[in-house]
């Protein structure tokens, strides 16, 4: 423009209330938007691409930040990083007491003990145990055949080392969340029976 002897300014005005010169401008984009024929300017790659690297750009990010936390102990040992945790919720339907169970942060007595809502964190099971979601699933004496029952559909160990792989390999998750579900809901139902 300035070697065809013309002369610019540009000035911030708010949008959208009404001048005339920005509403026109507005239209004829939108216009030219909707209208366009060409090829996308972005045509080089995908979109897929693109979004392929935000994502991955933004698990690292979210990735390092969970694993140099010092929170999230109980989630850790289902997801050892973002990545397998991003997977499950992607394909999974968590319901609420499946996340109870992943977190810790739900109707235990460990959890109800933490934020005083219960004077004593024990399991019934034996006063020497605390009532919190890896006692539950791992080694109380009342879900002695349901853990079996999951050991054997599964021909798995269940123990802290494998939590992980009873949620996120396929054939194992469904019984796994079935038999976390049971214990959550049982251990919830007796903590609300005993804060009323």
């Amino acid at each position: 423009m300035k070697e065809k002897g013309n002369t610019f300014r540009l000035f911030w005005i708010r949008a959208h209330v009404g001048v005339e010169g920005n509403e026109r401008a507005d239209a004829l984009a939108k216009e030219a938007a909707r209208t366009k024929k060409t090829a996308p300017n972005y045509d080089k790659c995908p979109l897929s691409f693109i979004k392929h690297s935000i994502r991955k750009n933004t698990l690292e990010i979210w990735n390092k930040r969970y694993q140099n936390g010092e929170t999230a102990a109980l989630t850790k040992l289902f997801f050892p990083d973002v990545y397998s945790a991003f997977g499950v919720v992607r394909r999974t339907r968590l319901t609420p007491i499946h996340v109870q169970v992943l977190t810790g942060h739900g109707g235990f007595g460990h959890y109800l003990k933490r934020f005083k809502c219960k004077d004593d964190s024990v399991c019934d099971c034996d006063p020497a145990n605390e009532g919190s979601v890896l006692h539950l699933l791992l080694d109380c004496p009342k879900y002695c055949k349901d853990r079996y029952e999951l050991e054997r559909k599964t021909d798995m160990k269940v123990q802290k080392e494998t939590l992980d792989v009873l949620i996120t390999n396929r054939n194992c998750q469904t019984a796994f969340l079935e038999f976390s579900t049971k214990v959550a809901k049982a251990a919830i139902n007796r903590n609300k029976t005993k804060l009323l």
